[in-house]
Parts: structure tokens; C-alpha cells; sequence
């Protein structure tokens, strides 16, 4: 297939037709796994592109389905995470406009689940403030109310590990309790026609196994995003190049500069690949060689500009681990940083205190990492030069 020209985008997800770099193995993949009814965990490091594939199957369901994304990372309590699945399923015209139509003409009330509707405001539907409200209880009675004959409804729900831990934080009663209500859409209401695609940045199974109920979530099919191929990456910097010459900007990468930029990365995600290539523009780069790749990968090491995102990856830390589990996960990133890699052994001997295997979980989940024979680096040469540069001591 040619190559399509598209726009470089470092900060919202790729969304629309010339933004979006095909993935089609792995669409196809969870398109299959959909077909067959199952409900879906996607894992996915950080900024490999997961979020924009969501948004790209959102737009582009298959026909007989529709198609929710609902991103939850700010989310801490389970009712205001049924309340966003209500207010989606209420803000969709075709959904709710079909269900409404149906009941019509049925001689069936819908009308109390628009009563909850306060207003319209610039986020969409506002729904009424009453906290007594069970917005669990009030999904459930919506989606039975869809009748047989409608699409079946698919929930793409970004970062849903980040929010079972905001839940845990104030009560992991509550948070056991979530995990039982979705368990429960899962399997027990079958007949609600809906499945779940969950995704997140952390590990969903450190999450559980620090509540001590991994057997809730254990059905779940788990479906990996791996970073793109050596041959996807060329393909995404042609098509951002072809991008550039529709706006009358000369970008022009040869073989060798193509294999030398790839080989400095090595972590091929596409976000990285897009602020490379932007910096090269700013540059007024024409022609990539060996020299302009080196100088652009030190000034975004070095540069005030790209601070926020590398720095995004440090305070990171201090969302997903205690206080003493962050300051040994930044000891041990800063170490590999300077001497390339550890062993485990020799994180063993720097604190016997912390559980280490599930600290690398989360390292090496949320995409810092990657382990070949209990020996530990860093996936990404470009944050490892930052981090030696701004965080190690």
C-alpha cells in the first residue's frame, strides 16, 4: 500500500485521515477478537500510539456496532466513572435517538432517563448533581432498555488502570467493588449487548494485585501494542515528508540518513519519530544526514521546549508509587542512565525494603524499561540521554 501524506502531530492522540498513520495488523487483531464477543485488554507503554488506534476504531466502527471512547484517567470513585458511560450512551443521537424512537413505538416510557439531563454546556449534556444518584444502577436499566434488534455497543476506556487506583487511594473496599460491577457487565448481563475494551499507561494487573483480587479481572483477552517495525517507521517518515511537501516544506531523508535516525531511536513510537522530524523543520533542514540527526536529538535533550514532556516522565512516578517506591525508582532510572544498564542483583543490594518485582512491573509496563536476562535498560536512548542529563546526579 502507498504511503499517504500526513500532518505531524506531537499533542493530542493522531485522530482524522491525515494525521492517523495506519496500524492495520493490530485493528484487524482487535476487530477479531470483537467479532468473536470477547472483552479486550489492550497493553501498551506510554506514546506508542495506543490512544490514537482507539480513536481511529471509534470513527471507523465496523458495520453492526457502535463505538464509545471514554478516557477516565481523572476519574476517582466508581460512580463518576458509570456517570461518563451514562452521559456517553445519553449524548450519542444515535444511540439514545434510536432507543427513544423504538420505546415510542413501543408504548414505553424512556423519558426518565432524559430527566436526568440539567442542561447542555460546552462539554455536552450536563446531568443532575445529585450525588444519591446510582449512576451504576441507571446504566444498567439504560442499556436494557436498547432493544434487541440495535448495534452492539463498544466501550473503548482509556487509562481504567489509572482510575482503579485513584479509586484505591480513598478506599479499596470501593475500589474491589468497582472491579465487581465491571466483572459483573462482563458476564453477568450478557444480554446488555456490550463489550469493553480496556487500556491504560500502567499495568492494570499490578494495580489488581496490589488489591489483592487479580480473579476478578482474570477474563479479560489481552491484546499487546508493540512499538512500530523498523519497515512501519520509514514508512511514517515518508508520509510525514509527503505531508510537509503539500504545505511547500522540503524534508528529504535518503537509505542511510533513514537507518541512522532509526538506529539513534530504537524505541520506534511514533510520537518520538513526529518531534524529530518537527525539529528538523524548525531547523530548516532540507536534506537529513548524519550531523542535522545529532544536533536535533541533543537540542531536545538539552532544550527548555520539550521539558514538560520528558519531565511528565518523572513525575509519573510519584502518581504510581508511594513515596519511597518513586525515590528507588528514580535511583535505579538515574543508575541505568549513567552505566547503561543494572542487574537485579544489584538492585537487591541497594534496597532490600521495596518488593522489586513489582516495581519492574510497572517500570517495564509503563514503557521506561525492558529486561533481557534479569539485566535492565532503558527502551529509549532519547529519554535515557535526558534523564542522565536533567535527573541523575
Amino acid at each position: 500500500m502507498p504511503v499517504q501524506p500526513l500532518h505531524i502531530c506531537t499533542g493530542q492522540p493522531a485522530d482524522g485521515r491525515n494525521k492517523f498513520f495506519p496500524r492495520t495488523k493490530i485493528i484487524n487483531k482487535i476487530w477479531r477478537k470483537l467479532d468473536r464477543g470477547e472483552d479486550l485488554l489492550i497493553v501498551a507503554p506510554r506514546r506508542v500510539g495506543k490512544s490514537s488506534i482507539l480513536r481511529h476504531i471509534e470513527r471507523n466502527p465496523n458495520d453492526g456496532y457502535f463505538v464509545k471512547y471514554i478516557s477516565i484517567m481523572s476519574v476517582d470513585s466508581a460512580n463518576a466513572y458509570f456517570k461518563k458511560i451514562f452521559k456517553s450512551l445519553l449524548e450519542d443521537d444515535e444511540i439514545y435517538g434510536f432507543a427513544k424512537g423504538y420505546m415510542t413505538n413501543a408504548g414505553k416510557a424512556i423519558e426518565n432517563f432524559g430527566k436526568k439531563i440539567r442542561g447542555i454546556g460546552l462539554e455536552g449534556i450536563e446531568l443532575d448533581g445529585n450525588e444519591q444518584i446510582d449512576y451504576y444502577v441507571e446504566t444498567i436499566e439504560l442499556l436494557k432498555s436498547l432493544p434487541n434488534e440495535a448495534k452492539k455497543i463498544i466501550f473503548l476506556v482509556d487509562e481504567f488502570p489509572d482510575a482503579l487506583s485513584n479509586i484505591a487511594k480513598y478506599s479499596e473496599e470501593e475500589a474491589i467493588n468497582f472491579l465487581q460491577q465491571n466483572r459483573d457487565l462482563f458476564q453477568e448481563y450478557g444480554e446488555l449487548n456490550i463489550q469493553f475494551v480496556l487500556t491504560g499507561s500502567i499495568g492494570l494487573g499490578n494495580v489488581v494485585e496490589k488489591l489483592n483480587r487479580k480473579d476478578i479481572m482474570n477474563d479479560l483477552t489481552q491484546i499487546e501494542i508493540e512499538p512500530l517495525s523498523n519497515d512501519d517507521a520509514k514508512d511514517l517518515i515518508d508520509s510525514l515528508c509527503l505531508g510537509l511537501n503539500k504545505i511547500d516544506i522540503t524534508l528529504i531523508f535518503n537509505s542511510a540518513s533513514k537507518d541512522y535516525f532509526l538506529q539513534k531511536l530504537t524505541w520506534n513510537t511514533p510520537y518520538y519519530i513526529q518531534m524529530i522530524i518537527d525539529e528538523l523543520v524548525d531547523d530548516e533542514v532540507e536534506m537529513v544526514n548524519q550531523e542535522e540527526i545529532d544536533k536535533v536529538l541533543d537540542k531536545i535533550i538539552k532544550a527548555r521546549s520539550h521539558a514538560d514532556y520528558f519531565e511528565n516522565w518523572r513525575d509519573r512516578l510519584k502518581k504510581v508509587f508511594d513515596e519511597e517506591e518513586a525515590k528507588f525508582a528514580i535511583e535505579i532510572l538515574s543508575h541505568i542512565s549513567i552505566k547503561d544498564s543494572i542487574s537485579y542483583d544489584e538492585m537487591k543490594k541497594m534496597n532490600e525494603d521495596i518488593v522489586l518485582k513489582d516495581l519492574l512491573e510497572v517500570l517495564k509496563y509503563d514503557g521506561y524499561i525492558s529486561e533481557n536476562n534479569q539485566v535492565y535498560q532503558f527502551n529509549s536512548p532519547l529519554l535515557k540521554s535526558w534523564w542522565a542529563y536533567h535527573v541523575a546526579e
